[in-house]
Order: structure tokens, then sequence, then C-alpha cells
């Protein structure tokens, strides 16, 4: 496994894996969450862009993670390379190459990803709504701090 920066040719297989992704992101919501895909959500591929982007590949990109100023934003993980260490890979890569503090939101119904970040020293703070695509979703907000 190689993590390596983001290069503009990752571009279609980052957006699969999204694809992929951002469905199970809300699975256990009550509400129905559309998904839209990337690269047609002006805000969020905004936001995609401007971060800094981390990939993880084997033979192909297996996952990525972004990161902006402090806030982690995607984690993203294929779900056939699940289970094998590629999500705690970068984000032990973001941790050792990026000084605390982090910031991020995880969507409360997602405990594997809150127990991820757990795991790694993030503490849960405060509890908020916000909207995806007009259905309104709380999401945890989670930090690591300095030392």
């Amino acid at each position: 496994m190689k993590i390596r920066e983001y290069e503009n040719t990752d571009l279609p297989e980052i957006l699969s894996i999204y694809l992929k992704c951002k469905p199970e992101e809300f699975h256990s919501e009550k509400q129905n969450v559309k998904v839209v895909p990337l690269e047609k959500d002006p805000n969020n591929f905004s936001l995609f862009i401007s971060a800094e982007k981390y990939i993880l590949e084997q033979e192909y990109i297996v996952g990525f993670i972004t990161i902006l100023g402090e806030s982690i934003g995607w984690l993203y993980v294929d779900p056939n390379h699940r289970n094998q260490g590629v999500g705690s890979s970068l984000l032990e890569h973001v941790i050792n190459t990026h000084n605390p503090p982090f910031a991020l939101k995880v969507t409360m119904s997602n405990n594997k990803a809150i127990n991820l970040y757990k795991k790694y020293g993030f503490i849960e703070g405060d509890i908020s709504n916000v909207s995806v695509q007009g259905t309104n979703i709380e999401v945890l907000e989670m930090r690591m701090d300095c030392g």
C-alpha cells in the first residue's frame, strides 16, 4: 500500500469511490437521503478541489482522505477494501504529517466512523443538524487537540 498526494488524473477513480461510499454514510438514517455525484454538487465539489487530498493505492486507488485547514473532510474507502487498514492508514498519515488540532463532522448514525476517530484520540463535541440535499441529518462534531 502506498499513500501519495492526489493528482488530477485520479479524479475518475475518486468520483467512483465517492459514489459507492456516500450512500453508505446515510444508510442508517430514518429518512431517505438523496445522494448526488460529487461532480454535480457544486458546494461539495468546490470543497473537494480546495482541500489537500491523499490517496491510498495498491494496484489502483482504494481510498482517499481530504483535509482543509484543520478540518478533515472525507475519509472514504472502497467497499471492497474495508477492514484492511486503509482508513486507519490514511488517518494516521494526516495525523503524522499535519499538526493538530483537527476537527471533523460525522453523521450520528455512522458508528463505525465514530469509533475509528475515537481510536485515534478524537473526542465527541456538539451535535447539530445539517441539510443534505434538503434532508436534515444529525452530525457529531469531533476534535483532536494538540498534545
